[in-house]
């Protein structure tokens, strides 16, 4: 009898170390996605036009935030126009280029994006440290233990809600930040479900198939600031940016935001599920020389 006893207790030790490896396992994937660019990576691409140069250089290492619903994540890029002989060219030229946004989302959960421009990159987001991006969001990663599951989700780090059904991120110190910089928000959209490697490309027919929106029509978003400056986007500015050698070189900065709302609904259902994001300027650069020069 003791050693049927024993026999049994093991048995149960195991099944119980079982169901504890499983359950963590379960719990650590739970709402977890696997997101692309998150390394420190740049990359300059050289556009060679007539009689000029164009320059477009992408920093994309700050979209970890998409690991988890609730985040926020930041796809920087600057495009520069330079002659291509200073000095020995005395002509002006202006340089004409479309941006495209190609992306991967794999999750059920559709993702928003914001276009920001301004003249030059700003204090924090100029990536030239990992952990600018989570000091000028207050983002941070929350946990919650309900019913055996670990639920994982980012939102305001000073906020002390455990609500991982509505909690999230808020865009707001990046908008600040960016418009207290004379920068503009010139395109926004959605980055629908299921697409892999799909773009986001220059567009004049309101409601386009490219998930561009126009001024503010959706009473869900909640956010009145927003609301208003979403209000000024009447046109698709992806296409037509302009750039001008007249002194010497010009340049652009842009910030393509990236959130991931937090639908507790869809958080088992997007773990592991990819998101990549990145901003690049579309074929078809050219320059001309500058009339007004």
């Amino acid at each position: 009898m003791e050693k049927r006893n024993m026999i049994l207790l093991t048995v149960i030790a195991i099944a119980t170390l079982l169901v504890a490896v499983v359950g963590a396992t379960f719990a650590y994937f739970t709402a977890s996605t696997t997101t692309s660019g998150t390394a420190p990576t740049t990359t300059v691409t050289t556009n060679k036009l007539d009689g000029a140069n164009l320059t477009f250089t992408e920093t994309g290492e700050e979209l970890d935030m998409l690991e988890y619903p609730g985040g926020l994540g930041i796809y920087g890029a600057t495009a520069t126009i330079a002659k291509q002989e200073p000095g020995t060219d005395n002509n002006d030229y202006k340089a004409t280029f479309d941006l495209e946004i190609t992306y991967t989302n794999q999750t059920n959960t559709a993702l928003e994006w914001e276009l920001w421009m301004l003249e030059k990159k700003i204090g924090e987001l100029d990536f030239a440290k990992q952990g600018g991006f989570e000091s000028i969001t207050k983002c941070g990663l929350k946990t919650k233990e309900e019913s055996g599951t670990t639920y994982y989700w980012y939102a305001d780090a000073d906020d002390a809600g455990t609500d991982y059904n509505t909690e999230q991120c808020d865009g707001k110190n990046i908008r600040e930040a960016v418009s207290g910089a004379g920068g503009t928000l010139i395109a926004y959209g959605d980055l629908p479900t299921g697409k892999t490697e799909a773009k986001i490309t220059k567009s004049t027919v309101k409601g386009d198939t490219n998930e561009i929106r126009y001024s503010e029509e959706e009473a869900a978003t909640g956010d009145e600031d927003l609301k208003e400056v979403k209000k000024l986007v009447t046109s698709n500015q992806l296409g037509g940016r302009t750039l001008s050698t007249k002194t010497g070189k010009d340049s652009k900065v842009y910030y393509l935001v990236v959130k991931y709302p937090n639908k507790a609904s869809a958080q088992n259902a997007d773990a592991g599920k990819q998101i990549s994001v990145k901003l690049s300027v579309a074929e078809g650069a050219n320059s001309v020389l500058d009339q007004a020069a």
